[in-house]
């Protein structure tokens, strides 16, 4: 099969459903980053303050966890948010190899900002679905993960 826009023979790609996927996030991604372009914020990271957000204290581990990706990628991760003023690391008494992380004033100040710009990217993004669609599409991708 041939690639609509750069007449590029495709092979057996369009048969797999992991090449549509990867297309439809690729596609996804961009339009959040365009969306959030005035604060600079990706997927992960907004995901991450909404996940240390929801759950104060809680662990690098289970967090990497929550977001899968691997516990040394979390650390830069949260680098980078602490540098910003977003999230603070706390070593827990109990444990003083373990981190509990926890969200900022600022960093809740400015989720409150990104959440309906996010909520108005996605509802733009899957105008051309409806909300049973939009539903049966999410139900399929949790039965793959």
């Amino acid at each position: 099969m041939k690639d609509k826009t750069n007449n590029i023979d495709l092979g057996i790609l369009p048969d797999l459903i992991g090449y549509h996927v990867r297309l439809a996030q690729v596609a996804i991604f961009r339009d959040f980053v365009a969306a959030l372009r005035d604060y600079e914020m990706s997927p992960t990271h907004f995901g991450t303050l909404v996940i240390i957000n929801n759950n104060p204290g809680i662990k690098q581990t289970d967090l990497a966890n929550a977001i899968q990706i691997d516990r040394s990628t979390v650390v830069p991760l949260i680098d980078k948010l602490e540098s910003e003023g977003m999230v603070t690391r706390e070593r827990l008494t109990n444990d003083r190899r373990t981190n509990a992380l926890r969200i900022t004033n600022d960093g809740q100040r400015l989720l409150e900002r990104l959440i309906p710009l996010v909520r108005e990217h996605e509802q733009k993004f899957f105008n051309n679905l409806t909300r049973d669609e939009q539903n049966q599409v999410i139900r399929l991708l949790d039965k793959i993960y």
